[in-house]
């Protein structure tokens, strides 16, 4: 499980390499599926993962990844992609990037009080 995480902390380094929008989401949604799978590997296949689990780890994976320049991206990504199907996969990426930025900005805030 270890060497999986170590694998998903190098793809979320990646992020700064990317010059597009979609392509930065693209390179979330690899760290994601390797931590899916990882899990289900070491839960059991019956084991799903969803989106109450990933709101659970992600954050801790962005942190842990130290993306430089983290909140540029997410500001970048917010603004420059753009989806008109609704229920894109994309943009459930995104809204995952979102939130995990929101609980990071919670927790530090609460951390400085």
């Amino acid at each position: 499980m270890q060497f999986a995480w170590k694998m998903a902390y190098t793809q979320m380094r990646k992020i700064h390499e990317m010059q597009t929008p979609k392509t930065k989401l693209m390179q979330i949604e690899k760290a994601i599926f390797i931590l899916q799978h990882s899990l289900k590997l070491y839960k059991g296949d019956d084991f799903e993962v969803n989106a109450d689990v990933l709101i659970a780890i992600l954050p801790y994976l962005f942190v842990k990844a130290n993306i430089p320049r983290m909140l540029a991206h997410y500001n970048f990504t917010s603004a420059f992609h753009y989806s008109t199907d609704s229920g894109d996969k994309l943009n459930n990426i995104k809204t995952n990037f979102e939130l995990c930025i929101m609980r990071i900005n919670q927790l530090y805030e609460k951390r400085n009080k």
